[in-house]
């Protein structure tokens, strides 16, 4: 079974940054949490992860600026950037996408949306079970 993804969470509420990490437990093998962008790109620069949570709006560097910088880098290509914003307006939306986000999620997001986008940026594919608490890995398709 491949293994489960690593993820780094770039969120600068505290609150938000304790959900969050009670949805990922459990949805992956080991995760990272930083407050901004420009933490976020030096945790990028130490460690390989296979998705970033990046939260929009933050100090320092936002998510969008940071996603600019991390897809600068041709060795961040297969890095899955999924964006989290408090705003649900196309537009904001869009600015998201045009960063280079992969996908963007209203927050707080739910633990179904994170399977989801887990499943779809990863081999993992989760057991969609009513309480989806236990991930169950299985071949899923390969990138290589």
């Amino acid at each position: 079974a491949p293994d489960l993804p690593h993820i780094l969470i770039a969120e600068d509420n505290p609150v938000l940054q304790k959900i969050t990490v009670r949805l990922v437990e459990g949805l992956c093998a080991s995760y990272d949490v930083v407050s901004n962008g420009a933490a976020a790109l030096e945790a990028l620069g130490k460690a390989k992860y296979d998705i970033v949570l990046m939260d929009v709006q933050m100090p320092v560097l936002d998510g969008l600026a940071a996603t600019r910088c991390i897809r600068k880098d041709p060795a961040n290509a297969d890095l899955r950037i999924i964006g989290l914003t408090a705003s649900c307006f196309e537009e904001d939306m869009e600015d998201c996408m045009a960063a280079g986000m992969d996908q963007v999620l209203s927050k707080p997001c739910t633990k179904a949306q994170l399977v989801e986008a887990f499943t779809k940026y990863s081999c993992v594919e989760y057991r969609k079970a009513k309480d989806a608490e236990a991930p169950t890995p299985k071949l899923g398709p390969s990138s290589s």
